[in-house]
């Protein structure tokens, strides 16, 4: 008896197909022409003429095909003639994956009850689980949780399948996932959480949800950025405003001592200055630097901002470190507009830092002609003396700022100013060779054979 059992099943296994039938197979497949992949695995009269497992060129099983193409009567029957269920194609996707990336839900359920690996991982590290979820199939990742599915099966960078669904902004997917316990303050590979994925692309919805299953609203992750810092630095205005309604920390600061405002003046996000000052946040808080927001945004020269930290109650004379004002930033910059603004808010003109420099100074110093001739129009004093015994016209003769030095002159600079060792401006681009702030104080009368008064070092 065992003799001729063993004959049978002989007789019953497939023969090596030709490629006729092999094609003939793929293409019924494809197509979900059932009865025709039934007489291929199944004739009649003897064994199969094709083997239920049988890949074509492109490293695809006729499962995969058949999943892929959502013909459940042609998968059933593959399955049932002992095709492998959890078969891997040349890419690493299983039949299940493929069901999960197409949203065959009723296919999904057949492959799981055939015995389908819920935790197979592809060649990038995602379970079908984690591909349903990135493809915002709610369904098939319903079917995959109810089955055990494990919702913290991590991918090759550290994400479950919650981190995108978060990323897409798939709220039903967020859903499903929730309720079956996946843990909505996971952490990846640099800290950052769900709710951060979903902030950063402005998924206000989905922040809502994640929030709602106990998302951590103030978590921080490797720079110290919570979801607030992520929403703000993509402008993702309905993400920050979500945020901001569900109580979110306006003052928190990251690993480099910045505040979300402090970040914000500088990216120039003054829609979201405003919504974090009304919210609480510090308008004159300050970096280590002694910077506040206002020398952010001033240095940049958003004048959006400047005006919204303004509008805000910003100090419009706050000091750094160095004793720098916001308008000394904006002049160095040669925002002309900034420097505008700043003055018609009350910066005080000639204000000095720790070297005795004011913003006219810097402005002389850069060559900007405009903002040394706006400043001068405000009052601003021309030959304000340094620490170092240097004038902004000294300077910018020493620069080579041509452009400025004529400004300076035209405006009651002194030629004759001299610096500690007696050099006049002359005496400075004759040393030089700066022929074009020569020519230019010629033409203003300065005498061109003037000496130090203590040595002449040329």
């Amino acid at each position: 008896m065992q003799e001729a059992a063993a004959t049978t099943t002989d007789e019953l296994s497939p023969l090596p197909a030709s490629p006729s039938l092999l094609r003939q197979v793929f293409a019924a497949v494809q197509q979900g022409r059932a009865q025709a992949v039934e007489k291929l695995l199944a004739p009649a009269d003897g064994a199969p003429l094709v083997d239920a497992n049988a890949v074509d060129n492109a490293g695809d099983a006729l499962l995969v095909i058949a999943a892929r193409n959502g013909h459940e009567q042609v998968l059933l029957l593959l399955l049932e003639h002992g095709a492998d269920v959890d078969a891997k194609n040349s890419r690493g996707a299983t039949a299940l994956m493929v069901t999960a990336t197409h949203g065959y839900a009723e296919l999904a359920r057949a492959l799981l009850k055939h015995g389908a690996s819920t935790e197979i991982p592809d060649s990038q590290g995602k379970t079908p689980l984690i591909i349903a979820a990135s493809e915002g199939q709610a369904d098939v990742a319903r079917a995959l949780a109810e089955h055990g599915a494990a919702t913290e099966a991590k991918d090759d960078q550290g994400w479950t399948a919650l981190f995108w669904a978060a990323l897409q902004g798939f709220d039903e997917v967020v859903r499903v996932l929730l309720a079956h316990r996946a843990n909505v303050n996971q952490r990846d590979r640099i800290e950052e959480t769900p709710v951060m994925q979903a902030a950063y692309n402005n998924h206000r919805s989905t922040v809502g949800v994640l929030l709602a299953g106990g998302a951590d609203i103030d978590a921080q992750d490797k720079k110290g950025w919570s979801a607030l810092f992520h929403a703000m630095g993509e402008d993702a205005r309905e993400a920050v405003d979500m945020l901001l309604a569900s109580g979110a920390e306006t003052n928190a600061r990251d690993a480099e001592g910045t505040t979300v405002l402090m970040q914000a003046a500088a990216r120039n996000r003054h829609e979201i200055i405003t919504a974090l000052i009304e919210c609480g946040a510090n308008v004159d808080g300050r970096m280590q630097s002694g910077w506040t927001s206002l020398f952010q945004a001033a240095f940049q020269g958003h004048d959006e901002s400047v005006l919204a930290l303004l509008s805000g109650g910003a100090d419009v004379n706050a000091r750094d470190t160095l004793e720098e004002t916001p308008l000394m930033e904006a002049a160095y910059s040669n925002h002309a507009a900034a420097v505008s603004i700043l003055l018609d808010a009350g910066a005080t003109v000639d204000a000095t830092d720790k070297i005795g420099w004011s913003s006219l100074s810097y402005a002389a110093s850069e060559g900007f002609p405009h903002v040394v001739s706006l400043l001068v129009s405000n009052g601003a004093t021309v030959d304000v003396t340094h620490k170092d015994g240097l004038t902004p016209l000294l300077v910018a003769s020493k620069r080579d700022r041509a452009s400025v030095v004529a400004v300076l002159l035209q405006r009651g600079g002194s030629a004759d100013v001299r610096d500690r060792d007696g050099w006049t401006p002359m005496l400075h681009a004759a040393a030089l060779g700066h022929e074009s702030v020569l020519r230019i104080l010629v033409q203003h009368g300065v005498d061109p054979n003037l000496t130090a008064t203590e040595g002449d070092r040329t």
